[in-house]
Protein backbone atom coordinates (compact mmCIF):
# COMPACT_ATOMS: atom_id res chain seq x y z
CA UNK A 1 0.00 0.00 0.00
CA UNK A 2 1.43 3.53 -1.05
CA UNK A 3 -0.03 7.33 -0.06
CA UNK A 4 0.40 10.16 -2.06
CA UNK A 5 -0.89 13.19 -0.47
CA UNK A 6 -0.71 16.61 -2.32
CA UNK A 7 -1.34 19.85 0.07
CA UNK A 8 -3.03 23.39 -0.53
CA UNK A 9 -1.28 26.59 0.15
CA UNK A 10 -1.84 26.72 3.78
CA UNK A 11 -0.35 23.47 3.93
CA UNK A 12 -3.84 21.08 3.89
CA UNK A 13 -4.60 18.16 2.46
CA UNK A 14 -6.14 18.75 -1.15
CA UNK A 15 -6.21 15.41 -2.47
CA UNK A 16 -5.19 12.07 -1.10
CA UNK A 17 -4.45 9.31 -3.54
CA UNK A 18 -4.42 5.62 -1.68
CA UNK A 19 -3.19 2.97 -3.80
CA UNK A 20 -3.44 -0.97 -3.14
CA UNK A 21 -1.66 -3.60 -4.81
CA UNK A 22 -1.49 -7.28 -5.68
CA UNK A 23 0.66 -10.17 -6.08
CA UNK A 24 0.26 -12.70 -8.42
CA UNK A 25 1.81 -16.21 -8.95
CA UNK A 26 2.78 -17.14 -12.13
CA UNK A 27 4.67 -20.13 -10.91
CA UNK A 28 6.28 -21.93 -8.09
CA UNK A 29 8.68 -24.43 -8.18
CA UNK A 30 10.90 -26.40 -5.55
CA UNK A 31 14.35 -25.17 -5.36
CA UNK A 32 17.55 -26.75 -3.80
CA UNK A 33 20.50 -24.48 -2.74
CA UNK A 34 23.64 -26.00 -1.90
CA UNK A 35 26.70 -25.09 0.05
CA UNK A 36 30.25 -26.17 -0.09
CA UNK A 37 33.16 -26.11 2.67
CA UNK A 38 36.56 -26.16 2.63
CA UNK A 39 38.49 -26.94 4.93
CA UNK A 40 41.64 -27.63 3.56
CA UNK A 41 42.77 -25.05 1.75
CA UNK A 42 45.69 -26.32 0.77
CA UNK A 43 44.64 -29.60 -1.20
CA UNK A 44 41.24 -28.15 -1.55
CA UNK A 45 39.54 -31.15 -0.19
CA UNK A 46 36.04 -30.97 0.25
CA UNK A 47 35.12 -31.78 3.62
CA UNK A 48 31.58 -30.75 3.52
CA UNK A 49 27.93 -30.45 1.59
CA UNK A 50 24.83 -28.84 2.83
CA UNK A 51 21.78 -27.89 1.42
CA UNK A 52 18.71 -26.02 2.06
CA UNK A 53 15.27 -26.88 0.21
CA UNK A 54 12.87 -24.04 -0.57
CA UNK A 55 10.08 -22.95 -3.20
CA UNK A 56 11.02 -20.40 -5.75
CA UNK A 57 7.72 -18.07 -6.40
CA UNK A 58 7.54 -15.89 -9.59
CA UNK A 59 5.01 -13.60 -10.27
CA UNK A 60 4.05 -9.57 -10.93
CA UNK A 61 3.02 -7.13 -8.62
CA UNK A 62 -0.44 -5.38 -9.89
CA UNK A 63 -1.95 -2.21 -8.57
CA UNK A 64 -5.69 -3.54 -7.74
CA UNK A 65 -7.31 -0.32 -6.50
CA UNK A 66 -7.27 3.57 -5.74
CA UNK A 67 -8.58 6.26 -3.94
CA UNK A 68 -8.65 9.77 -4.87
CA UNK A 69 -9.74 11.63 -2.66
CA UNK A 70 -10.20 15.32 -3.50
CA UNK A 71 -11.13 18.48 -1.51
CA UNK A 72 -12.18 21.60 -2.13
CA UNK A 73 -13.52 24.14 0.45
CA UNK A 74 -16.13 21.82 2.37
CA UNK A 75 -16.80 19.50 -1.08
CA UNK A 76 -15.22 16.03 -0.93
CA UNK A 77 -14.92 13.77 -4.23
CA UNK A 78 -13.99 10.05 -3.75
CA UNK A 79 -12.98 8.15 -6.77
CA UNK A 80 -12.63 4.44 -6.15
CA UNK A 81 -10.84 2.82 -8.78
CA UNK A 82 -10.84 -1.12 -9.04
CA UNK A 83 -8.18 -3.24 -11.16
CA UNK A 84 -8.84 -7.00 -12.37
CA UNK A 85 -6.14 -8.64 -13.92
CA UNK A 86 -7.84 -11.91 -14.31
CA UNK A 87 -6.70 -14.46 -17.40
CA UNK A 88 -4.39 -17.33 -17.12
CA UNK A 89 -2.55 -17.02 -20.13
CA UNK A 90 -1.43 -12.89 -19.97
CA UNK A 91 -1.47 -10.12 -17.17
CA UNK A 92 -2.87 -7.20 -18.95
CA UNK A 93 -5.37 -5.22 -17.55
CA UNK A 94 -8.66 -6.85 -18.36
CA UNK A 95 -11.04 -5.01 -16.10
CA UNK A 96 -11.63 -1.28 -14.47
CA UNK A 97 -14.48 -0.30 -12.73
CA UNK A 98 -14.73 3.50 -11.86
CA UNK A 99 -16.98 4.52 -9.16
CA UNK A 100 -18.01 7.94 -8.01
CA UNK A 101 -19.38 9.67 -5.17
CA UNK A 102 -23.10 10.10 -5.98
CA UNK A 103 -22.61 9.36 -9.87
CA UNK A 104 -22.73 5.58 -10.13
CA UNK A 105 -20.21 3.32 -11.75
CA UNK A 106 -17.78 3.25 -15.21
CA UNK A 107 -16.80 -0.22 -15.89
CA UNK A 108 -14.33 -0.51 -18.84
CA UNK A 109 -13.43 -4.16 -20.08
CA UNK A 110 -10.35 -5.08 -22.55
CA UNK A 111 -9.72 -7.94 -24.77
CA UNK A 112 -6.39 -8.53 -26.54
CA UNK A 113 -5.02 -11.01 -29.30
CA UNK A 114 -4.21 -13.52 -26.56
CA UNK A 115 -7.91 -13.97 -25.34
CA UNK A 116 -8.74 -14.85 -29.19
CA UNK A 117 -11.93 -13.28 -29.04
CA UNK A 118 -14.99 -14.25 -31.28
CA UNK A 119 -14.87 -11.06 -34.12
CA UNK A 120 -17.34 -11.60 -37.29
CA UNK A 121 -14.06 -9.03 -39.06
CA UNK A 122 -10.99 -11.19 -37.66
CA UNK A 123 -10.15 -14.91 -38.30
CA UNK A 124 -9.35 -16.98 -35.79
CA UNK A 125 -6.22 -18.27 -37.46
CA UNK A 126 -5.10 -14.73 -37.11
CA UNK A 127 -5.16 -14.54 -33.64
CA UNK A 128 -4.14 -18.39 -33.59
CA UNK A 129 -1.06 -16.81 -35.65
CA UNK A 130 -0.09 -13.54 -33.29
CA UNK A 131 -0.11 -16.03 -30.31
CA UNK A 132 2.36 -18.33 -31.87
CA UNK A 133 4.65 -15.07 -32.63
CA UNK A 134 4.23 -13.93 -29.31
CA UNK A 135 2.07 -10.40 -29.97
CA UNK A 136 -0.02 -10.95 -26.93
CA UNK A 137 -1.05 -7.87 -26.17
CA UNK A 138 -2.17 -6.49 -29.07
CA UNK A 139 -6.03 -4.36 -28.00
CA UNK A 140 -8.61 -6.12 -30.21
CA UNK A 141 -11.51 -4.62 -27.99
CA UNK A 142 -12.69 -2.03 -25.13
CA UNK A 143 -16.27 -1.89 -24.08
CA UNK A 144 -17.41 0.64 -21.54
CA UNK A 145 -20.67 0.33 -19.54
CA UNK A 146 -22.36 2.95 -17.58
CA UNK A 147 -24.35 1.21 -13.93
CA UNK A 148 -24.26 -2.30 -16.45
CA UNK A 149 -25.31 -0.31 -19.88
CA UNK A 150 -23.05 -1.05 -22.81
CA UNK A 151 -22.60 2.78 -23.76
CA UNK A 152 -19.38 2.44 -25.66
CA UNK A 153 -17.07 0.26 -27.59
CA UNK A 154 -14.15 0.26 -29.93
CA UNK A 155 -12.76 -2.97 -31.70
CA UNK A 156 -9.41 -3.11 -33.80
CA UNK A 157 -9.53 -6.20 -36.53
CA UNK A 158 -6.34 -7.38 -37.42
CA UNK A 159 -4.78 -9.28 -40.49
CA UNK A 160 -1.87 -10.75 -41.98
CA UNK A 161 -0.05 -8.51 -44.69
CA UNK A 162 2.99 -10.62 -46.12
CA UNK A 163 3.92 -12.17 -43.05
CA UNK A 164 3.15 -9.23 -40.47
CA UNK A 165 -0.10 -9.25 -38.48
CA UNK A 166 -1.56 -5.67 -38.55
CA UNK A 167 -4.81 -3.60 -37.93
CA UNK A 168 -7.17 -3.66 -40.84
CA UNK A 169 -9.92 -1.67 -39.47
CA UNK A 170 -11.42 -0.11 -36.67
CA UNK A 171 -15.13 -0.59 -35.51
CA UNK A 172 -16.65 2.08 -33.09
CA UNK A 173 -19.83 1.40 -31.53
CA UNK A 174 -23.33 3.32 -32.64
CA UNK A 175 -26.33 2.06 -31.21
CA UNK A 176 -26.30 -1.27 -30.39
CA UNK A 177 -24.10 -2.50 -33.31
CA UNK A 178 -20.37 -1.76 -34.84
CA UNK A 179 -19.50 0.39 -37.61
CA UNK A 180 -16.34 0.43 -39.51
CA UNK A 181 -14.91 3.70 -39.52
CA UNK A 182 -11.46 3.58 -40.26
CA UNK A 183 -9.85 0.71 -43.14
CA UNK A 184 -5.88 0.46 -42.79
CA UNK A 185 -5.48 -0.56 -46.79
CA UNK A 186 -2.00 -0.64 -47.30
CA UNK A 187 1.21 -1.71 -45.33
CA UNK A 188 5.04 -2.11 -46.80
CA UNK A 189 6.74 -5.30 -46.47
CA UNK A 190 7.86 -4.19 -42.92
CA UNK A 191 4.35 -3.60 -41.58
CA UNK A 192 4.67 0.28 -42.18
CA UNK A 193 1.21 2.05 -42.61
CA UNK A 194 1.07 3.56 -45.96
CA UNK A 195 -2.25 4.39 -46.64
CA UNK A 196 -5.64 4.24 -44.68
CA UNK A 197 -9.44 5.39 -45.25
CA UNK A 198 -12.32 6.72 -43.04
CA UNK A 199 -15.58 5.48 -43.94
CA UNK A 200 -16.89 6.59 -47.18
CA UNK A 201 -13.91 8.16 -48.11
CA UNK A 202 -11.91 7.20 -51.50
CA UNK A 203 -8.65 5.41 -50.70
Amino acid sequence: ETDKIVLDEAGHEKVIEHYDYTFKTKQTIDALLVFWHRVFPNTQTLARISYHQYKLTSGWAFMNHKTIKSKEDDDELIINFDYSHDRDNHIALTRQVQSTSGDGTLETKFLYSADKPSLPNTPTSVFDGMVAKNILYAQVKVEQFRSANLIGGRITNYKQDAGNFVPASEEILEGSSYQVRLTYNTYDARGNLLQFSKSNDIP
